[in-house]
């Protein structure tokens, strides 16, 4: 099942969250979550996505981070596993909930602390220098709020290349997924 939430595609999306899903994390994270948050996981309820955003690395550079996995109830990742793993490799708070990852390198969080707000703060993880990427790992605020950062999110170049290059080799179900990402994304890929 898929899911076009704020011009944003996301596959392999779970149920609705449940009135009992939202209670169930609100009480693990200590807060309610925001009515923006509540009425995505009616619609996103995790899964995967192809879509990107820039993180200013605050040093001159900037970082793509591709948000692939988006944690939910019941899915790949559950908001229950990333909150195990993330409290404790990186000791947030109660109140800030993972809600997306790269492949389990950078991290997306929900800062719903009284200080956060809701800011949406993304972890970037720290690559070898023959990379050229950053070296040191570092939290970035990357937007206020969800809403915000959703709609930031874009079909990077490279993502574009790749699926354009998967259509006609797989079946048809697949290249009707990729035309439905490349639509929603890069909507004149099919003249450019």
């Amino acid at each position: 099942m898929h899911a076009i939430y704020r011009n944003v595609v996301f596959d392999h999306v779970s149920r609705p969250a449940s009135p009992a899903d939202i209670a169930s994390l609100e009480a693990d994270l200590g807060v309610a979550l925001p009515q923006e948050v509540v009425d995505f996981l009616s619609v996103v309820n995790g899964g995967t996505c192809a879509f990107s955003v820039d993180v200013d690395l605050g040093d001159g550079n900037r970082r793509t981070v591709a948000l692939q996995e988006w944690h939910g109830f019941g899915t790949v990742t559950t908001f229950e596993q990333a909150l195990t793993f993330t409290r404790a490799t990186f000791g947030v708070p109660r109140p800030v909930l993972p809600i997306a990852n790269s492949n389990w390198h950078d991290f997306v969080f929900l800062d719903l602390t009284e200080e956060g707000e809701g800011r949406v703060v993304v972890f970037v993880m720290g690559q070898p220098a023959w990379t050229g990427w950053n070296t040191e790992s570092k939290f970035v605020t990357v937007a206020s709020r969800l809403t915000e950062l959703l709609d930031r999110l874009y079909l990077d170049d490279d993502t574009v290349e790749m699926l354009q290059e998967d259509l006609g080799n797989r079946d048809e179900e697949e290249d009707q997924r990729i035309e439905r990402i490349l639509d929603t994304g890069r909507p004149g890929w099919r003249t450019a």
